[in-house]
């Protein structure tokens, strides 16, 4: 019997320490962030009232990641990834003692709270461009798949424990406890990066001519680009996340815990999916099957929007984050396999500002349709908004629709 081939067992991402030490770097990281998030959307809507105020948060978010997008691909393709992410983590740590500062005071209107949102944008937006290219760093090319996949199961898994932490720290301890704790974790995070590789960038960024010839390399790449902007009109109109304090209050009536649960519910669906998907991914009909989750995604936010109960909401929000983690991991795989590491970073910013316009301007486009139709109108209409959209993309993106293999482009 010892002359016969005994089978070999198949190559695992988790078997390589770097990415197990990030894994926990990026678990730490997001905690922090859910935490901040899901307690300074209750704190904005105790303080005002006003939906469009819970759109200008991602407003506050956002504008950093507009203006400062083309410095961070070059910064992600020059400089050491990981340093960078330390910078993101230590601005972080600040906004989160700052917030809690802020929480102990009586304020008069909620702009001290935009600012420092505005500062945790600027931390975040040079970090996730790095943090996005840094997993191909870590593991064989062959791996990446799997990675970004245990990366992805990584950050949602947190996305379910960190709102719901929250808000049961806000109903038990007060807003002072939880941004105190969303404190620790960035500064835990932090220490967590020692013996991390820098994972240098491969890139010789020189300025201006480096940033256009990154967007011409995207604009070359159909399939990328096409994928990058089906998630940017998709989530700009579907985005329910930034009414979830409406909801949990006037639509729902399930106060701070309920929030948590409403905030954490598509992470559960994510995680879950993401854990598929990193022992199966899909390697036939990629195209087929990213078009297809994105119109799941839309249903399932309509279902949401229609719901009259926690009960009934809940399993909608499971079914949004079952279908965007399909939608995410395709095209999160197709740019960082289809992308070479010379303009990984600069891709990656550009995939960020994307992220950053679906993500944060549909949090203000939200908070304003709701002033204007009500909660329920705006999260129907956005999901009615995000399968239009994927229609068009099937009628006039074909070569987006047809990708078979994540290797073809």
């Amino acid at each position: 019997m010892s002359g016969l081939p005994t089978p070999s067992t198949p190559p695992s991402a988790w078997a390589h320490p770097p990415l197990r030490q990030w894994l926990l770097v990026r678990a730490c990281a997001v905690a922090c962030i859910q935490l901040i998030s899901t307690a300074v959307g209750w704190q904005v809507w105790e303080l005002t009232g006003k939906p469009l105020d819970l759109g200008l948060v991602g407003l506050s978010v956002f504008l950093p990641t507009l203006f400062s997008w083309p410095m961070t691909g070059l910064a992600a393709d020059r400089w050491p990834r990981r340093d960078i992410v330390r910078f993101n983590l230590a601005v972080a740590a600040g906004v989160a003692a700052g917030l809690a500062a802020l929480s102990t005071t009586a304020l008069a209107s909620p702009w001290p709270i935009f600012g420092l949102m505005f500062a945790l944008a600027l931390g975040r937006v040079f970090g996730n461009p790095a943090s996005q290219a840094m997993v191909a760093g870590l593991v064989p090319r062959e791996l990446l798949p799997q990675a970004l996949s245990l990366t992805s199961a990584t950050f949602q898994a947190l996305t379910v424990a960190g709102p719901a932490l929250a808000g049961l720290i806000i109903a038990l301890a007060g807003l002072p406890v939880v941004y105190g704790v969303a404190a620790a974790l960035a500064c835990f995070a932090l220490l967590a990066t020692i013996g991390l590789p820098p994972c240098q960038g491969q890139g010789q960024a020189r300025g201006w001519g480096d940033v256009l010839d990154g967007l011409r390399y995207l604009r070359g790449r159909p399939v990328l680009l096409g994928a990058i902007s089906l998630d940017l009109l998709v989530v700009l109109l579907g985005g329910a996340t930034a009414l979830m304090p409406v909801y949990a209050t006037e639509v729902l009536k399930v106060g701070a815990e309920g929030m948590g649960l409403l905030r954490a519910a598509p992470a559960v669906g994510a995680v879950s999916m993401a854990l598929i998907l990193a022992r199966f991914p899909p390697r036939r009909q990629v195209g087929r099957k990213l078009l297809l989750s994105v119109a799941g995604f839309g249903l399932a936010t309509v279902g949401f929007g229609l719901s009259t109960s926690l009960w009934t909401a809940l399993p909608m929000l499971v079914l949004v984050g079952v279908t965007d983690e399909v939608s995410v991991m395709l095209r999160t795989t197709l740019v960082q396999v289809q992308t070479p590491d010379e303009y990984r970073g600069r891709v990656s910013a550009v995939n960020s500002v994307f992220v950053g316009i679906s993500n944060e301007v549909g949090e203000l486009e939200s908070g304003a349709l709701a002033s204007l139709v009500g909660p329920v109108r705006a999260v129907v209409l956005g999901g009615v908004g995000s399968i239009a959209v994927v229609a068009a993309f099937w009628r006039w993106a074909p070569r987006l629709r047809d990708v078979d293999r994540v290797e073809e482009g």
